[in-house]
């Protein structure tokens, strides 16, 4: 069962007039910037964007014109400085041409131009200000082929726009404001003995870039489902100092250790040692030295020499299925338009007689929704009937439970073990 915490809370940082000491040293975030591929023989015009700004500018949190100096990047074939809403920070507007467009992924192959929108996050709420600078990309746009967010590389295509950027309530989530990356000396990875996983994207949040160190590389599926769930509550509710226990699913905790202390007793032929790291960014102004966060067992391993290492018994847990990890609402309320966006499927599987597991929001606890995974018995277009798979921890919901839905709005996710087919989450 997974856990979805609506609590939360934040770290001011010193980009945005906070004198608080922040235990990591992250350095003030960089700026984050957008952009949406266009095809047409014309770019869009700056007087095409000012004529849509005043259109929209009715509403306080809209986007306007700025009457100030702030330049675009010298490639850029015009630039705007603009607000976006309350956000404190000025942001800047510019259209360039694609340099090279056989880079370029299949899903904007046939873009000629870039409208981009640079600012800094809000690191008490970076993922509404990100939000907000995709929206406002894509309503000034017409027809963009795909998104891209420069910082972490990643492109989203038109099927995600259309389904988490759009409308008045988009379904984005925290996950999709930092990516993992895996190194290894074999390939694939996970065929390796020692993987190292570090995420690229949340100092831009206010947060240590998160890392798991000389995993196994058979793990690595279970790894980075954990990272992505850690980095996410991170973002929703702000950081624990090094060492401080970090609830991630009751009852399960790890701590977050400073890289430096995990990595001193590594080889120079480590991957992830400060070797390795100095090789791919040198020694200076490199990321990969600055406030990072190891992921580790709350316990410390050794009998002659204690060190920290990856939280195997987390992960076992969660493997066996007796443990799930925290998930932030955002991530819910994303899994879940994906899930009912493609219930027509289910339905299908479901007719032809296959085995199907539904995940269902339900509030067990006071102040506390738990993600229950049903047996599904019955369905129809809007609604399900079923079983509880499992216990419930507390003994409040025993396993074989009888489940009725008549409205699919606290579907999170299902499955079909019979075909191995889901809607994108897993379980």
């Amino acid at each position: 069962m997974n856990q979805d915490s609506e609590q939360s809370r934040s770290v001011g940082l010193s980009i945005l007039g906070s004198n608080q000491v922040e235990p990591w040293g992250l350095p003030d975030p960089g700026p984050s910037t957008l952009a949406v591929a266009l095809d047409g023989e014309h770019p869009p015009s700056r007087e095409e964007l000012s004529r849509f700004l005043l259109e929209r500018s009715s509403s306080e949190e809209s986007v306007r014109e700025l009457d100030e100096r702030l330049a675009g990047p010298p490639f850029a074939l015009w630039s705007m400085p603009v607000a976006i809403g309350s956000h404190p920070i000025p942001a800047v507007v510019w259209v360039e041409e694609v340099q090279d467009p056989e880079g370029l992924p299949p899903v904007a192959s046939q873009a000629r131009w870039l409208l981009a929108v640079q600012t800094i996050l809000d690191p008490q709420q970076p993922l509404e200000t990100w939000t907000r600078m995709a929206g406002f990309l894509l309503d000034a746009s017409t027809e963009p082929l795909a998104l891209l967010d420069e910082e972490t590389e990643q492109w989203f295509g038109p099927e995600e726009l259309s389904l988490h950027f759009r409308g008045t309530s988009p379904t984005t989530h925290e996950e999709m404001l930092f990516r993992v990356d895996a190194f290894a000396l074999e390939s694939p990875p996970e065929q390796s003995d020692s993987v190292w996983l570090h995420t690229r994207g949340l100092h831009r949040c206010g947060c240590p870039e998160l890392e798991l160190l000389e995993l196994p590389g058979d793990r690595m599926s279970t790894a980075h489902e954990l990272i992505n769930a850690v980095g996410a509550m991170l973002v929703a509710r702000g950081s624990p100092g090094p060492g401080e226990p970090f609830e991630i699913a009751p009852p399960l905790q790890v701590t977050l250790q400073d890289w430096a202390r995990c990595t001193e007793f590594l080889s120079d032929a480590s991957v992830g040692g400060r070797r390795h790291r100095e090789t791919l960014g040198g020694s200076r102004d490199n990321p990969l030295l600055v406030a990072r966060a190891v992921l580790c067992s709350p316990e410390l391993a050794g009998t002659f020499r204690k060190i920290h290492v990856w939280p195997r018994e987390t992960m076992d847990s969660i493997d066996s299925g007796e443990s799930a990890l925290e998930r932030t609402p955002s991530w819910t309320r994303h899994r879940s338009a994906i899930a009912r966006s493609l219930w027509p499927r289910f339905l299908e599987l479901h007719g032809s007689g296959s085995s199907m597991l539904a995940c269902i929001a339900m509030e067990l606890l006071p102040g506390s929704r738990e993600h229950v995974w049903v047996r599904v018995l019955e369905a129809g277009e809007d609604s399900l009937s079923g079983v509880t798979v499992s216990d419930h921890p507390s003994g409040s919901l025993p396993g074989g439970s009888r489940v009725d839905l008549d409205r699919l709005d606290t579907l999170v996710d299902w499955f079909s073990p019979d075909q191995e087919s889901s809607s994108g989450g897993g379980r």
